[in-house]
């Protein structure tokens, strides 16, 4: 028999920023019979840098203050000395500075409203987690399956079970992992647990195992995993020693005193409307040391299943296609192959061929990264979940508050009102992350106004 459990309110799949902040902002609105679990055996170190934008900080002060609060949000008073401002160029091969990006907090503040602040992901992940009691929060709960019955939903989990590698998430290995099991027998078996809630928030990523059960055997079956979205990461973090020729030429023609960069041809792709070239960013990390990442449009079949030093020459190949430097490409030469990593790029369309509800249905919903993810180049992919938080929040309290939980109708009317105010949204994001490329400081101002100067 399998182990019982309490019928929750809400069981939320998935104890990353988004899953965690949208339990937070519950038990801020009352709602205590909740749960959080996740696969992970132990909370560890794991993950990169997150900016948190304006409208992501906002979104996490909708969602509670207390969450706000833990970002370590600097204090700012009429005695505060304003900072330095620090910049991100983006720059042509000829070194000539085309966009700039604000990396303090006080520019941000003062022209949206709000700060940016970035910080590693588990810090993010552990600054919320500490918010809730570690009762509601269980690890080591990997769910294999669902069924949904017209009073409850019955969530299986299994523990001690060897996690699978992630080919969709930005910081692991590029290499395919085995595909998830579609689970067609939804009984439990000895070791499963059954756990049961009445509504179910699927938070757990763009690998989402939730949404590739509820999409199975229907129409919407081809957008139950990630999609490429044509565009994959080359890259190394640690290039060291680098030659002192080496350095200073690249001193001298495009960091100045900047500390990180990004180069594109903008020639070339003016002489070519419509097609897409490579984005190196590069930074200097003092001693010494270098680092590059390179944003490769490329067919996928490119990328999977290759060495490493088939990666490398096609990454030099493709630069030297773009007339970037010599410069550029014998810094390449210097990677080790050691520290050496691919990244195909994907996505969930928000805007596919379909008619179907898309995030939800009946008593499961999905957010953030298991709704829409896409590539990291707008650095909105935490940002926009914690929209999809701050607004189902709402939506779940009012639901309670109602006493609507045995409501279908009503669960549904306000999961597909969710959707319908955030879909359009993300389609502007996942249309912006893959061709700001090519904006204008016209179109870039645009887009800040809509996205970072919304009262969320």
């Amino acid at each position: 028999m399998p182990n019982s459990h309490p019928l929750y309110d809400v069981l939320i799949i998935g104890a990353g920023p988004v899953g965690l902040a949208t339990a937070i902002g519950l038990q801020q609105r009352g709602i205590n019979n909740i749960l959080v679990i996740d696969q992970t055996r132990e909370f560890r170190p794991v993950g990169q840098f997150v900016d948190l934008l304006p409208n992501g900080l906002k979104a996490l002060r909708a969602i509670a203050k207390s969450a706000y609060e833990a970002m370590g949000i600097p204090k700012l008073d009429s005695e505060t000395k304003p900072e330095a401002t620090r910049f991100w160029y983006r720059k042509n091969l000829q070194g000539e500075v085309t966009h700039t990006i604000p990396l303090g907090f006080d520019y941000w503040q003062q022209k949206y409203g709000e700060g940016r602040i970035s910080l590693p992901w588990f810090n993010l992940q552990t600054n919320l987690r500490n918010l809730l009691d570690p009762a509601l929060i269980q690890a080591n709960h990997r769910c294999i399956n669902f069924a949904q019955t017209p009073h409850d939903v019955r969530v299986y989990c299994e523990k001690n079970l060897k996690m699978p590698s992630n080919p969709f998430a930005h910081w692991e290995s590029s290499q395919e992992s085995e595909s998830t099991e579609k689970n067609q027998d939804i009984r439990p078996h000895k070791n499963t647990l059954t756990m049961e809630a009445k509504l179910v928030v699927a938070a757990d990523g763009i690998n989402s195992t939730l949404r590739q059960i509820l999409y199975q055997n229907s129409a919407l079956e081809p957008w139950a995993k990630p999609q490429y979205s044509g565009w994959s990461a080359l890259g190394c973090l640690a290039v060291d020693p680098v030659p002192e020729d080496i350095l200073d030429q690249l001193t001298r023609d495009y960091f100045q005193d900047q500390k990180v960069i990004s180069l594109q041809n903008d020639a070339l792709m003016a002489a070519n409307p419509g097609q897409d070239s490579p984005r190196l960013v590069i930074f200097n990390q003092g001693r010494g040391s270098l680092g590059y990442l390179l944003h490769l449009p490329i067919a996928l079949e490119k990328i999977l299943h290759q060495l490493p030093i088939t990666l490398l020459n096609l990454a030099i190949k493709e630069l030297e296609k773009a007339d970037f430097p010599k410069i550029i490409t014998d810094l390449l030469c210097l990677t080790n192959l050691d520290n050496f990593f691919s990244r195909p790029y994907y996505l969930h369309p928000a805007n596919p061929c379909t008619q179907f509800p898309l995030w939800s249905q009946k008593r499961v919903v999905l957010v953030g990264d298991a709704a829409h993810g896409m590539p990291p180049f707008s650095a909105q992919g935490a940002n926009q979940g914690l929209e999809d938080a701050a607004y189902l929040v709402k939506a779940i309290a009012t639901l309670v508050k109602h006493d609507q939980l045995d409501d279908l109708g009503a669960i549904t009317e306000k999961f597909q009102a969710y959707e319908n105010h955030r879909r359009p949204f993300m389609e502007l994001m996942q249309t912006a992350a893959l061709e700001n490329h090519r904006w204008t400081e016209t179109q870039w101002e645009i887009y800040g106004q809509q996205v970072y100067g919304r009262d969320i």
